[in-house]
């Protein structure tokens, strides 16, 4: 069983609010609003209704959202109709990929700016902005989406992936709209895929979020060292954070499809966490660890500048390998497919503790090839 997520009904804002603070901006229209403010929204919306509804849907702004979406997205509501956020998971929106910011990056903050600046824009962590994917598996409440897509919003990403969502055209449902509150360019450039196998595809390292600790599976890692590691794997092409569903999570399988876990060490008592809050946790980890000047990155770059980098294998070679190896085991009757235990979850965790390389896997496939017509040949023999 994966991470359990509650319902975007309570409204929960993802904002660090301080009372006073507020009250300063309880007083402004919404159009007084800056594009440098997503984070401190009119009012925060941390108001929780007594029938458990939607309060930034009926509270403080609810005469300021419908001319707001009105204003705000009629530019682009054509170009959302034709389906530009669906396909290829792999395309990077427009924006300041450079900078880290998604589309709109004036809304990070500027408080962030000396830290930025000091960094270089060709480096690849900065690059890890703009190839890191977030990944959610069959989503069931709009709201959920939109208050995702603000939380990737405020950490400077911008790259959100819905697998088959519950609800049709979610981009555009008022809900979710209502919920991204001011990071309606995210929401709109989400792309939709129907399978986990399509969200992960070029992505050579992936990271499930997970409620509990597991004997099988990937390697398991605490959020900051999973954001440490992803730190490292953004050198060298896209990763993908995958997110499970809000009643079941993620499926044994969705699991073992991605290269770690990591698991949130939220309170014993009470460790169920919405869907968006596990997001703005894990995408704040990540971008300290983008920001972060360390003597590893520059070595990193370094080698990547003279060539020594190899080419890692991305999810789905790696997936054609694990069942190309399948086969394999089958025809040498060392795996028995109705009753094939642990066998191929054990292997996946041993490959999943490396990098694997598009070298090594195109060894593995080798070897299984060979096997396979070791096999074949010997059985035309008996026959």
């Amino acid at each position: 069983m994966s991470w359990r997520y509650h319902s975007a009904s309570p409204a929960l804002s993802f904002s660090i609010v301080v009372q006073s603070h507020a009250r300063r901006h309880a007083s402004r229209p919404p159009s007084a609003l800056s594009a440098a403010e997503p984070v401190d929204a009119p009012g925060h919306r941390t108001g929780h209704r007594a029938d458990g509804g939607l309060a930034r849907a009926t509270g403080d702004r609810a005469g300021g959202d419908a001319a707001r979406v009105a204003d705000d997205r009629a530019d682009d509501d054509g170009a959302r109709a034709a389906g530009h956020r669906t396909g290829d998971p792999t395309a990077q929106p427009a924006g300041d990929g450079a900078s880290g910011v998604a589309p709109g990056g004036a809304a990070d903050s500027a408080s962030n700016s000396a830290t930025n600046s000091a960094t270089d824009s060709t480096s690849p962590v900065r690059g890890g902005f703009t190839s890191t994917r977030f990944v959610l598996v069959e989503p069931s409440h709009p709201g959920n989406v939109g208050a995702a897509a603000r939380a990737l919003k405020t950490m400077g990403f911008s790259r959100l992936v819905l697998v088959a969502p519950r609800v049709a055209n979610v981009q555009n449902d008022p809900e979710a709209i209502a919920m991204a509150s001011g990071a309606d360019d995210v929401l709109a450039c989400a792309h939709v895929v129907p399978t986990l196998a399509d969200a992960l595809s070029g992505a050579q390292w992936s990271l499930a979020l997970t409620a509990r600790s597991r004997e099988y599976g990937p390697p398991q890692l605490a959020p900051r060292a999973a954001a440490a590691h992803a730190r490292e794997h953004a050198v060298h092409g896209d990763i993908a954070l995958v997110f499970g569903n809000e009643r079941t999570g993620l499926s044994n399988e969705d699991v073992e499809r991605c290269s770690a876990l990591a698991h949130i060490p939220a309170n014993p008592a009470y460790s169920s966490l919405n869907l968006a809050q596990a997001v703005q946790v894990l995408s704040y980890e990540l971008r300290i660890a983008y920001l972060e000047a360390t003597d590893e990155r520059a070595s990193a770059s370094a080698a990547m500048a003279a060539g020594a980098s190899t080419a890692r294998a991305a999810s789905d070679e790696i997936e054609r390998m694990f069942v190309h190896l399948e086969n394999a085991l089958i025809a040498l009757e060392f795996l028995d497919p109705a009753n094939p235990k642990k066998l191929m979850s054990r292997l996946r965790r041993l490959f999943a503790r490396t990098a694997l390389e598009h070298e090594e896997v195109n060894i593995v496939r080798g070897i299984a090839k060979h096997i396979l017509l070791k096999a074949k040949g010997r059985d035309s023999e008996t026959s």
